[in-house]
């Protein structure tokens, strides 16, 4: 049910006066499930179909190999409450995406022990974002924080010591908004001369081609851009061009996607 649906329906209630009371939970038994917490994250496969849970807990397993154990509890609607013996184990997973099963991004979430599973709002995923055509004079931190300020939060810029990184292009860490298009590039003007600065997302795996929003795969797409509105087959705005291997690999990394022998082939050539 849609949040919509649900406020329109809370307002039509009216509570009984044992309804409207409040109880309150003791404090120390408070502390203790948020300590617990504290070991806990949210994962949901950003896919319209449902998923296998066994599946998936097997395959993250594998991929992640942990020190401690893991515990996943599936929460319905492809969400799991995925507990680590070690808060390392935690750091590890959750500092190390966008991972992927199925080729499917897993959005993750911090929780704690007093926060409610149905309040949780997969909204942002951090990407590694390569910017191409910049002129060697711009490939700054500076620059890079405030051009791709577009995109979403920066997080960092990936820079020499001298706060330089003039090679092929600029990586920067930005947090994308998964309910977005993404954004394909961006003009920018040195002097007199504009150059356009195409992005290119790391580790990017199914998203629409329709409307580049990451949630979905295309299938019966209605979020058509404006100007092919009304038109049978409109023209296809974004491509596998939006998608690049990590700097300085070659290989294709299978653990961290969890994908077959075709993904493989796919990913590692370009």
């Amino acid at each position: 049910m849609e949040a919509e649906d649900l406020a329109k329906r809370w307002e039509r209630l009216h509570l009984s006066e044992e309804e409207r009371s409040c109880f309150h939970v003791k404090q120390d038994l408070s502390k203790e499930e948020d300590r617990r917490g504290k070991h806990c994250i949210v994962g949901r496969a950003m896919t319209e179909k449902g998923i296998n849970s066994e599946a998936f807990r097997i395959t993250m397993s594998q991929i992640w190999r942990l020190e401690g154990w893991v515990r996943f509890k599936e929460l319905g609607d492809q969400c799991f409450l995925i507990e680590f013996q070690t808060l390392a184990d935690k750091e590890k997973i959750f500092s190390g995406h966008p991972w992927f099963f199925d080729r499917h991004l897993l959005t993750l979430l911090e929780v704690d022990g007093i926060d409610s599973i149905s309040e949780l709002h997969f909204a942002y995923e951090p990407f590694w974002v390569q910017l191409h055509n910049l002129p060697l004079a711009t490939m700054t931190e500076e620059l890079g924080e405030q051009f791709t300020a577009s995109i979403g939060h920066v997080i960092r810029v990936d820079i020499e010591a001298d706060g330089r990184a003039w090679e092929r292009c600029l990586r920067v860490r930005v947090v994308v908004d998964i309910h977005k298009p993404l954004l394909r590039g961006k003009w920018i003007k040195v002097g007199k001369k504009k150059h356009w600065i195409s992005f290119k997302y790391e580790r990017l795996q199914n998203f629409c081609f329709q409307c580049a929003v990451l949630f979905h795969k295309g299938k019966d797409c209605t979020r058509l851009r404006p100007e092919h509105q009304g038109e049978k087959e409109a023209p296809q705005q974004f491509g596998l061009w939006l998608r690049v291997q990590p700097r300085n690999t070659n290989v294709f990394d299978s653990r961290r996607y969890g994908g077959s022998d075709d993904d493989k082939k796919q990913y590692g050539e370009q």
